[in-house]
């Protein structure tokens, strides 16, 4: 999807303030919805995604499973407001000569894939 696309600086591939924010998603809704609300914590526009079962309801990005994101930019930067305080898990990028290592020793090359199901 962007692997022949210059990258540097940032590159986003969801912004809730855009004309379409799901524009690059593929959307899995049963028994659930996404849609555009008014957060008063950070005063602006949000997507709220909710469901009631993890599995069956989430965002993924490319929206083309066949497809791949290939982000080579080291950085990945979420903004992730949790309502119901249950636990993150974020690992750890290091840089190591051409690549970015995760913790646990997994060499990263490129985001290919990014889904998020729905924290409830």
């Amino acid at each position: 999807m962007f692997r022949h696309t210059f990258q540097s600086g940032f590159l986003s591939i969801l912004y809730s303030l855009g004309n379409k924010p799901l524009q690059l998603w593929d959307k899995s809704l049963h028994n659930g919805s996404i849609k555009r609300v008014g957060d008063e914590d950070v005063s602006s526009g949000v997507l709220e995604l909710v469901g009631e079962n993890v599995a069956e309801n989430f965002i993924a990005c490319p929206a083309d499973s066949k497809d791949q994101l290939g982000i080579k930019l080291p950085w990945l930067v979420l903004v992730v407001k949790n309502v119901r305080l249950k636990e993150w898990r974020v690992r750890k990028l290091e840089h190591v000569g051409e690549v970015w290592v995760l913790s646990g020793g997994t060499l990263y090359l490129r985001t290919s894939l990014w889904q998020h199901p729905n924290p409830l």
